[in-house]
């Protein structure tokens, strides 16, 4: 009971503020006109906030009216995101030069204030969901001026003072509040709304790109915070019966950032946007891959090429590029983007910025060294194909001077690469593989391992057959591609991929063996073929691998493909997929 008036005290505490959407409006005639709770400025927009988020981008003058009207008050609890992104960027090592490209954002975070006495000052406005103005008391401005809407209609018909009416008026409030946060994001101008504002000094170490929605709610909340909301405070969560298996394979940061897809990168597929761009990690590197377009078209290239297979590599590859532009920025106040450092004159500044990613080692009387030679390599391969992505636009423009200086900052690339960075990168790593201890697994070790995954195996199986639940067919699915694995001895990625079509249109040996090839086999041979199952599937640089299966490893496939539908695992993809 201790435990759980600790977790309520501290819901309250977290979500203090939401108190003032709660309040019920007060009756005509008590002492408050309509004049009293109205902003003197006028409304961001006379338009009606569309209903779905696809359509929150604006046009271009709805664009203009909207920049005109939002508030650009500089009051004392204002704390301009300008002087924190120079903190954060000192702090990290990144000079004034990426501050001078954030500098046209004026996104700014409201801090709560307190009185003299400690008592919270209520002073923050939410965005009427209709009109769009900056209100106080949302509920009361709902049934004065919107009391005709239909959804205000639906929640005036509740009781009063109802637990139902608050939370149905603390809905609206939010999805109001959403869609002011999608265009402050859009305009980089105006004031976040936030479920919870930080005090002073929380906000110390904040910026606006911490903050992100609820999947649910929609309500703007710290990002890495959402997990705990969703799992105790989130309103909308209580009314939906989701299973566990769902809950644990959640992703709450990728949702949140899903639902802001429009900011970044409009002409980006949906596949690539949940898969490369919700998943990236939440950091000021990823920060500069969402807003590089040139980056942003480099993982779109490869996605493009690799699909959802390699989503890993090709978020590693825009990171790498990410801190390349970063590590410009600190020396070269005219570089913003990656784009911008693709000039024949700023060739020795990406050498330069690379070397010091790398941590290279200058030493006298001996050769360059470098301490992350394999990322040297990549930024190579990486910076040109970013050329060759960016001529490629040039040439559809029919922007020839611009294909010009690409050429030759390609060209010094060819000439001089190789020289500053790839041959050293390679004499690193060929170094290190002088007199490098071999690990070679113990026999002994092996026969314990497999000997404890068979017996795993037949237990997860007999779990199995009492429950069928989605938590004992995905511990089986491990098992069994762990057997699979150290049996073949064959890369982890490639039998992880093994689809359900390139086990079930196997070829069968017995029925397409040749007489005289069977003949010319000796025993032994004979009896393997017929003990073991032979699956081809793709392997690295598209090539056929074989992948054989004992009779206990083809009846634990059999058993998950049968089980398959039972437990939630949906139809065909993946043969042993683990997430569900």
């Amino acid at each position: 009971m201790e435990q759980v008036a600790k977790l309520q005290n501290a819901r309250a505490i977290n979500f203090e503020d939401e108190e003032e959407l709660l309040s019920e409006p007060e009756p005509f005639g008590s002492g408050g006109s309509e004049s009293e709770y109205l902003p003197s400025g006028e409304s961001r927009s006379s338009s009606i906030v569309p209903d779905t988020p696809e359509n929150m981008l604006l046009s271009d003058t709805e664009c203009d009216q909207v920049s005109q009207s939002l508030p650009v008050d500089h009051s004392e609890n204002f704390l301009s995101m300008e002087t924190d992104e120079e903190t954060d960027n000192i702090s990290s090592g990144v000079t004034s030069s990426i501050n001078k490209s954030e500098t046209k954002e004026l996104i700014k975070i409201n801090c709560a204030k307190k009185t003299s006495g400690g008592k919270r000052i209520r002073n923050k406005d939410h965005s009427c969901y209709f009109c769009h103005k900056l209100l106080r008391n949302l509920a009361r401005h709902f049934e004065r001026a919107h009391s005709n809407e239909t959804e205000v209609a639906r929640i005036l018909s509740m009781p009063k003072n109802s637990k139902r009416r608050r939370e149905a008026f603390n809905a609206l409030t939010r999805n109001g509040d959403f869609y002011h946060n999608c265009d402050v994001l859009l305009l980089k101008k105006g004031e976040l709304i936030l479920t919870r504002r930080p005090t002073e000094q929380e906000r110390k170490f904040l910026k606006y790109s911490d903050y992100g929605p609820c999947p649910e709610c929609l309500g703007f909340m710290i990002k890495r915070h959402l997990w705990h909301h969703l799992k105790y405070s989130c309103i909308c969560m209580k009314d939906k019966n989701i299973l566990s298996s769902e809950k644990s394979s959640r992703l709450p940061v990728a949702e949140s950032t899903s639902l802001l897809n429009g900011i970044y990168g409009h002409n980006l597929t949906e596949d690539f946007r949940s898969n490369i761009l919700n998943k990236l990690r939440n950091d000021d590197i990823s920060e500069i891959c969402r807003k590089d377009d040139l980056i942003l078209r480099f993982g779109a290239f490869l996605y493009e090429k690799y699909s959802s297979t390699q989503a890993e590599l090709i978020r590693q590859s825009m990171r790498q590029l990410g801190r390349l532009t970063i590590e410009l920025a600190k020396k070269n106040t005219d570089v913003h983007k990656l784009i911008d450092a693709l000039t024949p004159e700023k060739f020795d500044a990406v050498v330069l910025a690379t070397k010091s990613l790398c941590v290279t080692s200058n030493e006298i009387a001996k050769r360059t060294e470098f301490g992350i030679p394999s990322l040297a390599l990549k930024i190579g391969y990486s910076i040109r194909k970013c050329i060759g992505i960016e001529r490629g636009s040039c040439l559809r423009k029919g922007d020839l001077k611009r294909n010009e200086i690409l050429l030759g900052f390609l060209s010094i690339l060819d000439l001089e690469w190789s020289v500053r960075i790839s041959s050293n990168a390679l004499a690193t790593l060929q170094s290190r593989k002088l007199n490098a201890v071999d690990l070679l697994p113990i026999t002994g070790d092996l026969i314990k391992l497999s000997k404890f995954l068979e017996f795993m195996i037949q237990e997860t199986k007999n779990d199995m057959e009492r429950e069928k639940s989605f938590q004992n067919w995905s511990k089986l699915a491990s098992l069994t591609l762990s057997r699979i694995i150290l049996f073949n001895k064959r890369r982890s990625g490639e039998a992880a991929r093994m689809k359900i079509e390139h086990y079930t249109k196997r070829p069968s040996w017995q029925s397409q063996g040749i007489a005289e090839m069977k003949e010319s086999l000796t025993e032994f041979e004979t009896k393997l073929a017929n003990a073991l199952t032979v699956v081809e599937i793709i392997g690295k640089r598209g090539r056929k691998v074989p992948v054989l299966l004992t009779k206990e490893m083809k009846e634990s496939v059999d058993f998950l493909l049968a089980t398959r539908t039972a437990v939630g695992v949906p139809e065909g993809g993946i043969l042993l997929c683990l997430h569900g």
